[in-house]
């Protein structure tokens, strides 16, 4: 009698575990919420304010997990993307600030030890969770040491690949595995026409504004690395007309006019900066 009940609560413990990788529509709901405020985030115009926003909304979504039952999975999805945007937006002022670090390491530690707790699961973790892990990692390399940062870099591909199983035309994940194609040595996987074909197949599939702006954003910036400048800025205006007032798509303009793209900024940014400023 006590090993069938033993086994009938370990049968209702498997069940609630499982449930709750699982996202619900209201969950799904509030991921979507989030990335449409990262969109609401390029119209800002300054990343202080911006820093102030996502702790602001991060205090909201806290508040919201009681009282909605937000289940564990989709709470580090949204405490992630919200770290995500706040780290973005303290680089873009402060590139050595001491406060970055410990805010994406501590939330690469949350995602790795949840995935690692749920390994007999994983297959099950919504495709949101496995992109928004891979994005993590990707910002954390940096602070690792190089072996680990090797393995890991790999790891990022992996979590991409497997949210692509789940959705593979998710349109936000093939953006980013697009740009780690973009990124990666070729020996690691990495290709740049793989990654535009990734690109503007996010751009076909591309269902919410968010993911109308990063993908043809992505485009237009390969795009314009290929010298096919019409091209670019058609996908730039796509990108644009997601959400009026664009402040940063219109600082990609600007760059642009100068005769580089994002791709060039990002490792050239002090050179381009003094450019902008004349």
């Amino acid at each position: 009698m006590k090993s069938i009940k033993k086994l009938i609560f370990q049968l209702i413990l498997a069940f609630f575990s499982l449930f709750s990788l699982f996202c619900t529509s209201q969950e799904e709901n509030l991921i979507l919420e989030i990335f449409d405020f990262r969109l609401d985030l390029c119209c800002v115009g300054s990343s202080s304010k911006c820093v102030e926003l996502c702790d602001e909304k991060l205090e909201e979504c806290k508040s919201r997990f009681e009282s909605e039952n937000i289940g564990e999975g989709t709470r580090i999805i949204v405490e992630n993307i919200l770290a995500q945007e706040k780290y973005n937006n303290i680089y873009a002022d402060f590139p050595k600030s001491k406060e970055l670090k410990p805010l994406i390491t501590n939330r690469y530690t949350v995602t790795k030890d949840f995935l690692d707790s749920n390994k007999e699961l994983a297959s099950d973790i919504s495709k949101y969770f496995y992109v928004v892990a891979g994005d993590i990692l990707s910002s954390s390399l940096q602070f690792l040491s190089l072996s680990k940062a090797m393995n890991e870099g790999l790891q990022i591909k992996i979590y991409y690949e497997k949210a692509l199983e789940i959705d593979p035309e998710y349109s936000y994940c093939l953006a980013n595995y697009g740009q780690w194609l973009y990124h990666a040595p070729g020996f690691a996987g990495g290709s740049k026409k793989d990654a535009m074909d990734c690109f503007h197949k996010a751009s076909q599939n591309a269902k919410t504004p968010f993911e109308i702006y990063y993908s043809n954003f992505l485009v237009s910036q390969t795009e314009f690395e290929n010298k096919n400048y019409a091209e670019a800025s058609v996908a730039l205006e796509k990108s644009l007309s997601a959400r009026e007032g664009n402040v940063y798509m219109n600082f990609i303009k600007r760059i642009n006019e100068l005769g580089y793209s994002i791709f060039y900024y990002i490792p050239n940014r002090e050179k381009v900066d003094k450019l902008l400023a004349e």
